[in-house]
């Protein structure tokens, strides 16, 4: 009787070592922000594992604005709130 092969990981989950080369931050600084949830990531047993695409999207979510996007935003809540 042959047993069922076990399901492969979905190519988009990394371990935490390659998303520390992702994000270029050390192993240990990643545990620390998994500790804070200032990361997404999902654990399994004592295994963390993180996805990709959600690291690429909190990096880019992450980014400071500039002083003109800041500034563009607040023109456009002020247009938004003279016209209710």
């Amino acid at each position: 009787m042959g047993h069922a092969k076990p399901t492969p990981e979905p190519a988009d989950l990394i371990d935490i070592h390659v998303a520390s080369v992702i994000i270029g931050k050390a192993v240990s600084t990643i545990y620390s922000m998994v500790n804070r949830n200032e990361i997404p990531y999902m654990k399994r047993g004592n295994r963390l594992y993180f996805s990709r695409e959600e690291l690429r999207n909190w990096i880019r979510d992450t980014r400071n604005r500039t002083v003109d996007e800041c500034k563009e935003e607040v023109r456009s809540d002020l247009r938004n709130r003279s016209r209710v």
